[in-house]
């Protein structure tokens, strides 16, 4: 569909749903005898409606699992001080292969091998993206070079997604 069918096509109903809701009454009518939108809007709002109800689900329990990490990470950090880091994920999640949580994981592991190098860390901790995007292009030592093969690694396998991928 080109883009300007698209527009004529989404412009009727679109301008019907501002008058269902309470813009302009007649106009309400004319629109709909003229576009028969209706059934159309109908299905968008339920649909809407459902997608919230998803999301608001999905923040909560995800909210809820990033606290609950956190405390957990607390109190491992005063009771067992020389823990393994990936302690508190383990610990907290209860489940593996969870395709959804992949993005972040793959990106702890990523902040796990740069900061297991304090060179690469520290110049990782304040750099602007020109300079990262740079020194990824060529690499100026082994650490960097080591970083650019994980980074490139994670771009190819999960750089078209992130947190909040499926956030409207």
């Amino acid at each position: 569909m080109s883009a300007v069918l698209a527009i004529d096509t989404a412009s009727p109903a679109f301008a019907l749903a501002l008058a269902r809701d309470g813009e302009d009454e007649p106009f309400a009518v004319a629109a709909e005898e003229a576009f028969g939108h209706a059934a159309l809007l109908a299905a968008m709002d339920e649909t809407t409606a459902l997608c919230g109800d998803v999301f608001f689900t999905h923040y909560w329990v995800t909210s809820s699992a990033g606290m609950q990490a956190t405390l957990l990470g607390g109190l491992l950090d005063e009771h067992a001080p020389d823990h393994p880091p990936e302690w508190a994920g383990g610990l907290a999640s209860g489940l593996t292969g969870v395709e959804s949580a992949r993005p972040a994981k793959a990106i702890w592991d990523l902040s796990r091998f740069a900061a297991a190098r304090p060179a690469l860390a520290a110049e990782l901790a304040d750099i602007d993206a020109a300079a990262l995007t740079a020194r990824l292009d060529a690499p100026p030592d082994a650490d960097w070079a080591a970083f650019a093969r994980e980074w490139n690694a994670f771009m190819a396998d999960l750089g078209f997604r992130g947190q909040r991928e499926t956030d409207p």
